[in-house]
């Protein structure tokens, strides 16, 4: 087992030695930020060191390794992030739906703040909800719903019920939530594109394996010939 975790590692540990596996802990801090951005498309540290550490322990050599993850095709929940033209002027949308845990979303925003990727603008957030994670979306709805300060909250796929009222909970104003169950990706983006502020940035996570997530990215490459992640640098 090849890991970077730091904050659960005894509890790692301890599994390990039930399951007779051996426990290898990769360094993160062995990736560089130069190295990072060579990517053509959001990565983190975290996921190269522990990608470097498993072709190391298969014998494999660390430069074509390196060559070979930098020209391999990008998974659809790659954390992306697009320019778009919105009614009150450009904004940025962060497509990280492929993100399904809070931390991790939290994480991520940290991370595309400090690498620049985007500004502390006025922010919305867009939650893709699963029938069959209930338990998913009362956790972001208490996320959404209060540690970030989103100016509003759209919550778009299926069974929308258990993130609105976790958001509800938390005190997020009812009419700044806008519920769309079951809407196609096309009327979601378009909502998006009306409320959007200038300069904003929407960040869109919880769910990838969906026909709206799909059918979401697939707009967004058609209304963008190339990814803007590689070049996007903002003003902080």
């Amino acid at each position: 087992m090849v890991t970077c975790e730091d904050r659960l590692l005894p509890v790692l540990q301890e599994e390990a030695k039930k399951r007779d596996t051996a426990l290898v802990k990769a360094d993160q801090n062995s990736v560089s930020d130069s190295l990072v951005e060579e990517f053509p498309y959001i990565t983190f540290k975290e996921n190269v060191a522990i990608a470097l550490k498993v072709s190391q322990l298969l014998g494999m050599d660390r430069d074509k390794s390196l060559q070979g993850m930098l020209e391999s095709t990008p998974d659809y929940g790659t954390v992306r992030v697009f320019r778009r033209q919105g009614v009150h002027g450009g904004y940025l949308l962060v497509l990280a739906l492929g993100v399904n845990d809070i931390d991790s979303v939290s994480n991520v925003m940290e991370e595309l703040l400090r690498r620049r990727r985007i500004n502390r603008g006025p922010m919305i957030g867009l939650f893709n909800s699963r029938n069959d994670r209930a338990q998913r979306s009362a956790e972001f709805g208490r996320l959404m719903g209060g540690k970030f300060q989103f100016e509003n909250v759209i919550v778009a796929g299926e069974y929308v019920g258990a993130f609105v009222r976790s958001a509800l909970k938390q005190g997020y104003p009812k009419e700044r939530l806008v519920s769309m169950e079951e809407a196609e990706p096309g009327d979601v983006l378009r909502r998006l594109d009306a409320i959007a502020p200038e300069n904003g940035v929407v960040v869109a996570c919880g769910n990838m394996v969906t026909s709206f997530g799909y059918g979401l990215v697939k707009m967004l490459e058609e209304g963008e010939k190339k990814w803007s992640s590689p070049l996007l640098t903002v003003k902080s």
